[in-house]
């Protein structure tokens, strides 16, 4: 830093004396010189002023993000209490007639006992039992084959937790929780697998006290359908449905009864909370 200063032209043209340029205060003097251009540039540096020249990362990460919200096309609704609807803003749930049932699935949480196989199939038949309770009320039929009039229903239990020890006998114990698990139930169009919306809520089992050091399957049976009813609820009072885009699929045969049954729910709940 201090060869440029000592070689600049008017310096080099008073040809100072070498012995005197190097004492003790000239050396302070010339160290000062060439630290106050630097302290200027690291304060533009690290002022605001000199921030604004770019973007900020966190800044950039939103824009990012929106636009990629955007892109996607879904809708979020936090409805509390651990759930969390979404919408595909550009399917027509209403357009449809039917629904294919698929088989659930479930995703133990890390360190979970194993079930046996039995238990495995009891959980299953409970998750079956759950939706097709709940899809007789929406009025559609249940179908086998896929079609463009029709909507397949998915259900799958995540970090999936239960109470289940080792221990035999029938001693009675207080527990302080039976397990818990997310449910996401999907709805995705039957042939393309867009999804068109998915409905997600977290669920506790409790505790209590207990005889049993096996999985509480009929208390998870009851949450689940528990859940079921909330998200039927949700079907009929959030999700947006709108009349006019009923014969959005006629195209393909389509009469968009599952819309029709919607929205004639909709409509009577209405009138009887007018009433």
């Amino acid at each position: 830093m201090l060869s440029p200063v000592l070689c600049s032209p008017s310096i080099a043209s008073e040809q100072p004396d070498w012995s005197k340029e190097w004492s003790g205060m000239n050396v302070f003097n010339l160290f000062v010189k060439a630290l106050v251009p630097v302290l200027i540039v690291l304060i533009f540096i690290f002022s605001p002023l000199g921030r604004t020249a770019q973007p900020a990362v966190a800044d950039a990460a939103d824009a990012q993000a929106a636009a990629s919200g955007a892109k996607n096309g879904f809708t979020r609704y936090d409805l509390g209490k651990g759930r969390v609807l979404f919408v595909n803003n550009q399917m027509a749930f209403e357009s449809y007639d039917n629904w294919i049932i698929d088989p659930s699935s479930f995703e133990f949480k890390k360190r979970q006992r194993a079930l046996s196989k039995r238990d495995k199939h009891r959980l299953q038949d409970l998750l079956v039992e759950a939706r097709k309770e709940q899809t007789e009320s929406y009025g559609g039929q249940v179908v086998k084959l896929s079609s463009p009039c029709t909507l397949t229903q998915r259900l799958h239990l995540k970090n999936l937790r239960l109470r289940n020890s080792d221990v035999g006998g029938s001693q009675v114990n207080f527990v302080k929780s039976y397990g818990e698990t997310t449910i996401v139930a999907e709805i995705k169009e039957s042939e393309t697998d867009k999804l068109v919306f998915a409905y997600m809520e977290k669920i506790s089992l409790g505790g209590g006290v207990s005889g049993s050091n096996g999985p509480q399957l009929s208390r998870l049976g009851k949450a689940i359908k528990m859940v079921m009813g909330n998200a039927h609820s949700v079907l009929v009072d959030v999700l947006p449905m709108k009349k006019e885009r009923i014969p959005q699929r006629a195209e393909f045969g389509c009469k968009g009864q599952l819309g029709s049954n919607a929205l004639t729910l909709r409509a009577g709940r209405s009138n009887s909370s007018v009433d």
